[in-house]
């Protein structure tokens, strides 16, 4: 279970960075009515999109284990 937590907390911290400021230059875009900057846009996307790889192939090894399991 550590090993698996090891593994994943640098993609998790990515996201939250990401997505902190993703948040915050939204808040400051409003305020100077301006768009969002591209590249924390696209910042948050590949966060988003890492972060999913990683929960659907965390479940997927699971699951695997699981009917590993049962087979046995």
């Amino acid at each position: 279970m550590n090993s698996f937590l090891l593994w994943f907390a640098p993609f998790l911290i990515f996201f939250i960075c990401s997505l902190s400021l993703f948040i915050l230059d939204g808040n400051k875009a409003k305020e100077e009515g301006r768009k969002r900057k591209t590249w924390i846009t696209v910042l948050f996307i590949i966060s988003f999109g890492l972060m999913m790889t990683v929960i659907i192939l965390s479940i997927l090894l699971l699951l695997l284990t699981i009917a590993m399991v049962q087979n046995m």
